[in-house]
């Protein structure tokens, strides 16, 4: 895949949309803007907000997930056997990957933001 900038400095990652587009390395993260050169960090006020914003949601979803909160005060032994008694279908385990990957999702951005 392939990164550029258009004409009005928007970053878009795909099929080249027009010659005059310049292709880039790709973006690090939305909270970077491309300077002609390299992406530097957007430190902008607005943009500490989102991620602000962002991160309060998240806690918020996890707060009120009582299952999720119950899963994450047992041991791995615990973890297992109640995966084992309560993820029996396709369903369960569809809605079980989903509060992981979210659960990982917010933790990685903690860790590598």
């Amino acid at each position: 895949m392939k990164y550029y900038i258009d004409r009005q400095g928007d970053y878009y990652e795909g099929d080249i949309k027009h010659p005059k587009d310049i292709e880039v390395v790709r973006r690090p993260s939305h909270l970077y803007d491309w300077n002609g050169t390299q992406w530097i960090i957007n430190v902008s006020k607005e943009a500490i907000n989102q991620r602000r914003i962002q991160d309060l949601s998240e806690e918020e979803i996890f707060k009120t997930d009582t299952q999720l909160q119950a899963i994450l005060d047992m041991t791995p032994v615990q973890v297992e056997s109640w995966i084992d008694a309560n993820v029996t279908s396709l369903t369960e385990a569809r809605t079980f990957l989903k509060r992981l990957t979210k659960l990982t999702l917010a933790t990685a951005r903690k860790v590598f933001r």
